[in-house]
């Protein structure tokens, strides 16, 4: 029953609202990712893939946003505090933003995984701290969920932790 007793717990805790978020990282370590940065990245993808023209190409002009919110400090503190927190407000913008004509589930998992890249977090013990499959579930469940957006950043960091 061991075996058991962490999805118990979890589900225990979601169920009533007590999911708590245990931050691994220390946020003066990490490091950001640019606008710029970003766009070089989405140009080398498509070129790398053969996308068409459209892969990337941005709706309007709410990706800078996204990147200055994640990045966003108020009397030189962080908003989001930890590397979690930053992926996990990553993603989720990504998604629900919905900033591309086309490519949008492709982009939020590589900027996702990028982001924990660049911080030395993508790989724990030499795993992937969240595999392929479950990203792409999470990020399909992103898209299709009306959880407020602090349950689903909790359930990322969980996934991360």
């Amino acid at each position: 029953m061991n075996d058991f007793q962490f999805i118990f717990d979890f589900f225990e805790k979601y169920d009533r609202n007590k999911i708590e978020n245990n931050y691994l990282s220390d946020i003066k370590d990490c490091k950001l990712i640019t606008y710029h940065e970003f766009k070089y990245f989405i140009g080398e993808i498509r070129e790398e893939y053969n996308f068409s023209e459209l892969f990337g190409k941005e709706k309007d002009e709410t990706l800078k946003s996204t990147f200055e919110a994640i990045n966003q400090q108020v009397f030189g503190n962080f908003i989001y505090p930890s590397i979690e927190e930053k992926a996990a407000n990553l993603l989720y913008k990504m998604v629900k933003n919905h900033h591309f004509i086309d490519g949008n589930k492709r982009i939020s998992a590589f900027i996702f995984l990028y982001f924990l890249e660049k911080n030395d977090f993508l790989y724990y013990k030499n795993r992937k701290r969240i595999d392929d499959k479950a990203l792409i579930l999470l990020i399909l469940w992103i898209i299709e969920t009306s959880e407020s957006k602090d349950i689903v950043i909790k359930l990322i960091i969980n996934f991360l932790i």
